[in-house]
């Protein structure tokens, strides 16, 4: 995670009409939690038979996390013949087609979201830290709006 001082006129990140989807997907509760997991910098794979769709829900997480930015590999379709890319030792979020999971061991400590089920697992024991109480509250609610 980088933290650069904010720009004077600091433009806010280009927003689709489209965030909806990541909304319709996942319950307000799931999505916090997510923004939790990047905010932690965690392995993220999100997972779905749509290439449109992973697109759109990772480009619309990461833009939630609007001032920060991720600095880490980041990959919204990964292609068949980079699924060598889940060994690296490094924060990742990928979004994968839903059959090729079983083509890859997914690392301990992943956060897998299967979009199609609407259902978030910790593949291990890892847990992100919590954001303060009153803060992830004040963020759930402006994710339920």
């Amino acid at each position: 995670m980088e933290f650069h001082t904010p720009i004077e006129k600091a433009e806010l990140p280009l927003c689709t009409s489209q965030h909806h989807i990541l909304f319709q997907e996942l319950s307000p509760t799931q999505i916090t939690f997510l923004l939790t997991v990047i905010l932690n910098e965690g392995k993220l794979v999100l997972l779905d038979t749509s290439a449109a769709k992973l697109t759109i829900c990772l480009e619309s997480l990461l833009s939630l996390i609007f001032p920060f930015v991720w600095p880490h590999v980041y990959v919204p379709v990964l292609p068949l013949n980079m699924l060598l890319f889940f060994e690296a030792p490094l924060p990742f979020i990928f979004g994968v087609f839903k059959e090729a999971l079983s083509m890859v061991d997914i690392p301990e400590n992943t956060v897998i979201v299967d979009l199609t089920s609407g259902s978030v697992r910790i593949n291990g024991p890892w847990r992100p830290v919590p954001l303060p109480k009153r803060r992830f509250e004040e963020l759930s609610n402006i994710v339920r709006r």
